[in-house]
């Protein structure tokens, strides 16, 4: 097993996990002695230096490790409940358990809900650090818990307002009451379901007048940000705010009402997460650092996976940032690494399909440059995905000859193994709308011969048309000379240089608004007119207006009608 993995370094933090499990924070204002230190020289900085108090408030630093991201997170939060419930005096019930298996070290933790559920409010998570290897993860979580936090908890304990059916049925009926759908009136409802699931102890899910009435009040409750009459805007209805018809079904299978709690809770504190990423994405000062600061913690703090129907809001706040970037609404020295960094370690490019890998080119193309980390992402995203080819839109790469040099690796990648038509499709995969670099690659001879062969006039034409704002003059006028040549060119199969013919006038005509004198085509025309549309009469408009242009020209090949 590796030294430096999480499953290895185990039993060396083993212990130091049970004694920081009976900590606490202290007491008075400022910022006291750091206490309970982490003993491991792989955690975070802020981790090391162990709990210690800010103003009024308790910030508690916690370390677990799972299987999963996810679990080790979990079992760091448990531990950090741990602290906070002994504030007020709660015993708990707490046990940890290692167990080693052939692919590392499990752990588990059971945790009595009583102590937390007398809480009134989430402590607020403001650092998160985890490190995975191959035999599974550690994380490392600082919570802030304020003295006004405790002092209500601790009443609320004391006065013993947390059990029975009627603080059961106040607290439901506040729960359906909350209005609103921003993530505070979610962390609301997360708060009042965490004070039901104590309150609702002793209620069970037979059908009574008592049970009809809480059922109703909670799905009330669960449907007020989606009603017709609410405020909530309907792209959120119908997405991110969206019912998700397999809780419901795990809601009325579960044959415990505190079970039956318990998952709606899990979807309200899911809203709250998904919410502060909406709500990071919208300022109009998005541009500022601390604004993408706000994002990158937001986004941090969901998980990347699927949950209650809905995924990957954080690429809503790529598309945010990026929005405002393109449309010329940011600062061109705004930082939004904070937020890439985040994304790129929550999506790893191979399981990154369109349209998230087209999302992410479109973050590192921010601020336009595309830096060798994300260049290597792009790289590793779906070979026949646009990402590639849009980052190589960004024109700095850190000099041209390293965009050339990448797109040759693209380019390679995207034809390794393609045989026949797919590869010019392939081709058209990563080749981006860039005029001048498309002739450098050309003249540096980086295509292939058969990727070559397709410049013909209509793939130039079109690429020329699909435009490119960034480009120079100078390579605008390169370009068109490229397309000239092409067009002098008749295809081989007889079927498409009479197609070429036919088109001839109208694109001798598109050239010249282009700019580009037409007068040097002169032995082209002759040759449609003479040769391939030579047996065609001159009631064929498309030859008719090639006879007009050759007639008009002067050329020796045509004469005026009798």
């Amino acid at each position: 097993m590796n030294a430096g993995s999480p499953g290895a370094r185990f039993s060396s933090t083993l212990a130091g996990l049970m004694l920081i499990a009976c900590g606490g924070g202290g007491g008075g204002g400022g910022r006291a002695k750091p206490t309970l230190a982490i003993a491991d020289d792989n955690a975070p900085g802020w981790a090391r230096a162990g709990d210690e108090r800010e103003g009024k408030a308790s910030l508690f630093v916690c370390q677990g490790e799972g299987k999963t991201e996810a679990d080790a997170l979990t079992t760091a939060g448990a531990l950090c409940d741990d602290k906070i419930c002994k504030l007020c005096g709660v015993e708990v019930e707490s046990v940890v358990q290692a167990e080693e298996t052939l692919t590392g070290v499990e752990l588990k933790r059971k945790v009595v809900e009583r102590c937390r559920m007398i809480r009134t409010a989430e402590p607020e998570i403001t650092r998160k650090s985890v490190d995975c290897g191959p035999a599974g993860c550690i994380a490392w979580i600082q919570l802030r818990y304020t003295d006004a936090q405790k002092d209500e908890s601790c009443q609320r304990l004391e006065d013993g307002k947390f059990a029975g059916p009627e603080a059961c049925q106040e607290t439901i009926d506040a729960f359906s009451r909350v209005p609103g759908y921003d993530a505070a009136s979610f962390r609301r409802r997360t708060t009042l379901l965490d004070r039901a699931m104590v309150d609702c102890a002793e209620i069970d899910v037979r059908p009574t007048p008592l049970m009809g009435s809480l059922d109703a009040k909670l799905k009330a409750g669960m449907a007020i940000f989606n009603r017709p009459e609410a405020d909530t805007p309907g792209w959120l209805k119908r997405y991110w705010l969206a019912p998700d018809a397999p809780l419901w079904k795990r809601y009325e299978e579960d044959p415990k009402f505190v079970a039956r709690l318990r998952h709606l809770r899990g979807y309200t504190a899911h809203k709250a997460l998904l919410m502060d990423v909406v709500e990071a994405s919208e300022p109009e000062d998005l541009d500022s650092k601390a604004a993408v600061e706000r994002i990158a913690r937001a986004c941090e703090a969901v998980s990347p996976d699927e949950a209650y129907g809905v995924r990957r809001v954080q690429m809503l706040a790529a598309s945010a940032l990026y929005d405002r970037w393109s449309s010329r609404r940011f600062s061109p020295s705004t930082d939004v690494s904070p937020v890439r960094d985040v994304l790129m370690k929550q999506y790893p490019p191979e399981g990154t399909a369109y349209p998230e890998d087209m999302t992410m080119a479109q973050l590192f193309s921010v601020g336009g440059v595309i830096d060798a980390a994300e260049w290597a992402y792009l790289m590793r995203t779906p070979v026949t995905g646009p990402a590639t080819r849009r980052g190589l839109e960004v024109r700095d790469h850190g000099g041209g000859a390293t965009r050339r040099t990448r797109f040759k690796a693209a380019l390679e990648r995207a034809l390794a193994g393609v045989e026949g038509p797919k590869r010019v499709r392939r081709f058209e995969h990563v080749l981006p709308a860039d005029l001048g670099l498309l002739l450098e690659v050309e003249r540096e001879g980086v295509l292939p011969p058969d990727v070559r062969a397709h410049l013909t006039w209509p793939f130039l034409k079109d690429v020329f048309n699909r435009g490119d704002r960034d480009a120079t003059e100078a390579e605008r006028q390169a370009f068109l000379d490229r397309m000239t040549q092409a067009l002098a060119v008749l295809p081989e199969k007889p079927a498409d240089r009479r197609a070429r013919c036919l088109g001839l006038a109208d694109d001798l005509e598109a050239l010249a608004d282009a700019g580009r004198p037409t007068r040097g085509q002169g032995a082209l025309v002759c040759t449609c007119l003479t040769d391939v549309l030579g047996d065609e009469g001159l009631s064929l408009v498309n030859r008719h207006d090639l006879y007009e242009r050759a007639l008009a020209e002067g050329l020796p090949c045509v004469s005026p009608l009798p």
